[in-house]
């Protein structure tokens, strides 16, 4: 698993509970997502994909919500199905999120939100980027207020009731 490697500080209250994990090519921000919410590597990861039949070992893929709900749930995580967002006070404590969503395509990339406090809506939120061509700094934010936020995925753990 790759080491956080932003220069963004958390707050002395905070204790980040996912590590980042950077995308090893243009098309695994969802894996590097599951890795950081899964403590496991891509490579682990994708390896649970093809032994689950939902991708090939090599050539293309498409990852549906379905497939991230049955990885998340081998790992011991529930997701919900893609719900669209219009602030980051309605997202849940845990989600994937779309960034760069692209209305056309009807596609965009990975990103892990995490919000540390209850209830949902309130406490210090933040979004750790998988991308491996976005410089340090932006490895993990916390000033999503200027962001387009579209689509995302709420995950929690099994046996957690969430109303999402």
């Amino acid at each position: 698993m790759t080491s956080p490697t932003s220069s963004f500080v958390f707050p002395s209250h905070v204790l980040p509970e996912f590590k980042r994990v950077e995308q090893s090519n243009d098309h695994d921000c969802a894996f590097a997502c599951l890795a950081m919410i899964a403590h496991q590597s891509i490579a682990e990861i994708r390896s649970v994909a093809v032994a689950q039949g939902l991708m090939p070992e090599h050539g293309p893929y498409y990852l549906t919500d379905d497939m991230i709900a049955r990885l998340a749930a081998h790992h011991g995580w529930v997701s919900t199905v893609w719900k669209e967002v219009s602030s980051t006070a309605s997202l849940p404590n845990l989600a994937l999120i779309l960034l760069d969503y692209d209305t056309k395509l009807e596609q965009g990339r990975f990103a892990l939100f995490v919000r540390q406090g209850n209830p949902v809506g309130t406490g210090d939120e933040w979004v750790v980027d998988p991308a491996f061509w976005i410089p340090p700094e932006r490895h993990v934010r916390c000033d999503l207020q200027d962001w387009e936020l579209s689509w995302y995925i709420g995950i929690h753990e099994m046996g957690v009731n969430r109303d999402f």
